[in-house]
């Protein structure tokens, strides 16, 4: 059985996990579907899009993009990185 100091720490690891992925749709992906460091496309791909989301992503008068298109070849992963970056959204709000 558990003590409580193992359960005291396993809630301090999880929020703090909790609050990596809060901040970062990358850890996002990485946690919650498996996301690899060796997949620098969808590295890029998630900072492109919490740039996006969070207006860092500025045009050439440093205006924030409102409208974004992504090219990128089939089975990249682009679906699933949407699907994430909608969850991540609504776990953020």
């Amino acid at each position: 059985m558990a003590s409580d100091i193992d359960i005291q720490r396993y809630l301090i690891k999880r929020e703090l996990v909790l609050r990596e992925c809060r901040e970062s749709l990358w850890k996002f992906c990485k946690i919650l579907h498996g996301y690899k460091e060796s997949w620098s496309h969808l590295k890029i791909l998630c900072d492109t899009l919490q740039d996006f989301y969070q207006n860092r992503l500025l045009d050439t008068d440093n205006k924030p993009y409102h409208k974004i298109m992504i090219n990128m070849p089939p089975r990249f992963y682009k679906t699933r990185t949407m699907i994430l970056f909608c969850a991540w959204i609504l776990g953020i709000d």
